[in-house]
């Protein structure tokens, strides 16, 4: 198997995992980046099995990245205390589809 696919597994992974367990408190809108950035990361491991679509394979996580570092930069702003939980797993999220779409970059 491609370390680019395990990695991007990876981070599909703990990408449902982390957030998941945020779901219950979550509203609407976050709810659409979690599921939106899961199925994301999902996507891009397709993308990496056809070879042919790598660009988007690198696209999509970046994509996901930037909405993840968004909400968690809202989060912690909003925050005004420290880094709460909900800003730290969106940080996380959007570090691993970063580091993702960067290793899908370095690859192609």
């Amino acid at each position: 198997m491609n370390p680019l696919l395990i990695l991007l597994v990876f981070a599909s992974v703990a990408v449902f995992a982390g957030m998941g367990a945020h779901l219950q408190k979550a509203r609407t809108a976050k709810i659409f980046h979690i599921v939106g950035g899961a199925l994301g990361m999902t996507a891009s491991i397709a993308f990496a099995l056809t070879q042919h679509k790598l660009s988007w394979a690198f696209i999509v996580p970046f994509v996901f990245a930037m909405i993840f570092a968004g909400r968690a930069l809202g989060d912690w702003a909003r925050g005004r205390v420290s880094f709460q939980p909900p800003a730290q797993l969106f940080f996380l999220a959007g570090t691993l589809s970063l580091l993702g779409a960067l290793s899908t970059l370095l690859v192609r």
